[in-house]
């Protein structure tokens, strides 16, 4: 199994959320945008420091429904 740190740091950072009852969604196709000088300026940023993967923090608008957990044979199949 490959190494993949964005990955991994993307799963904590949800998990963390999580338990302080904060909701989060990776926006993988917003690492062009905040890669630009001018949205890094903007935020304060250093221009050497690259974006991995943007992940939005917020509270959740109302009740969030519990996760269930599927059956292994429900998520793989093989043909």
């Amino acid at each position: 199994m490959e190494f993949a740190p964005n990955r991994q740091v993307s799963s904590v950072a949800s998990l963390t959320a999580w338990t302080l009852g904060l909701g989060t969604c990776p926006i993988g196709l917003g690492r062009p945008l905040f890669n630009r000088v001018e949205v890094k300026e903007e935020l304060g940023v250093s221009p050497d420091w690259p974006c991995a993967l943007p992940i939005v923090v917020g509270w959740p608008d109302g009740e969030t429904r519990p996760t269930t957990s599927r059956r292994l044979a429900q998520i793989v199949t093989w043909r």
